[in-house]
């Protein structure tokens, strides 16, 4: 085929050219049109700058375009930034086995049997297979008994960005002893004891202000573990009766 200049005595008509793209634009939608015209434009000669100015496409996107269509033909009129269609959730089905959850898949596909108590490998696992499609978030919420659906994608967020350890429920309690020494648990037996016989509060929060006051700073989840582990949550009433019997003792 011999070149083709652009037609100068062509007649042009402005109703034609009106009705002519609604109408392509109605079958091929308006991004596709105007590509084509742009690549017509440009096949003639024009001045790029121009082209991007009458079908109005950024200067930039103009140029990618032109390039993909260089080097990919006709593919490069679609839209490469397209997300790739994500995968049908699995047909799956919950059984309650004693102390474990099995998870059975279809298609032979076996299946997935985690401890009851197992519940950071459930999290784990469960919001991994969420964030790749496997299974929907409602599937996913279901399966960790969660009551809110932003909630577990919230989850699927942190174990996305932050590994393992963002799942960690850091309001746990200190568990370990080496923070709280003997002589700090001692002090810490002593001001309940003083505070449930004066009738001062002897709440964790209330014992955390009071030991401060003493130079010793420990949170009141700290202080709550360490009450449990030493026996005195509940004890109030008993240490008061202990008391009265002892007075009524001596009176005698």
């Amino acid at each position: 085929m011999s070149k083709i200049s652009c037609p100068v005595g062509i007649r042009w008509s402005e109703q034609l050219a009106s009705t002519r793209q609604a109408a392509a634009i109605e079958l091929l939608g308006r991004t596709l049109v105007a590509k084509i015209i742009a690549f017509a434009l440009f096949l003639l000669g024009a001045n790029r700058e121009q082209i991007g100015e009458l079908v109005e496409m950024p200067h930039g996107t103009l140029l990618s375009f032109l390039t993909r269509m260089s080097k990919f033909g006709m593919s490069g009129l679609e839209d490469r930034r397209r997300a790739e269609p994500k995968p049908e959730p699995l047909e799956i089905k919950i059984e309650q086995q004693e102390d474990v959850k099995v998870i059975q898949f279809p298609q032979n596909l076996g299946n997935l049997i985690i401890k009851d108590n197992n519940q950071i490998q459930a999290k784990v696992v469960i919001l991994t297979m969420a964030n790749n499609g496997v299974l929907t978030w409602q599937q996913a919420t279901d399966l960790l008994k969660f009551s809110s659906l932003a909630y577990t994608k919230e989850l699927g967020d942190k174990l996305s960005n932050g590994d393992v350890n963002a799942l960690l429920d850091r309001r746990i309690g200190q568990t370990c002893d080496y923070r709280v020494g003997e002589e700090k648990k001692g002090k810490l037996i002593v001001l309940w004891a003083a505070n449930v016989v004066t009738g001062v509060k002897s709440s964790s929060r209330s014992l955390a202000t009071d030991l401060l006051k003493q130079g010793i700073n420990l949170p009141d989840r700290t202080i709550r573990h360490h009450m449990k582990k030493l026996g005195l949550v509940g004890m109030k009433d008993s240490l008061l009766g202990l008391i009265t019997d002892l007075k009524k003792n001596s009176t005698k």
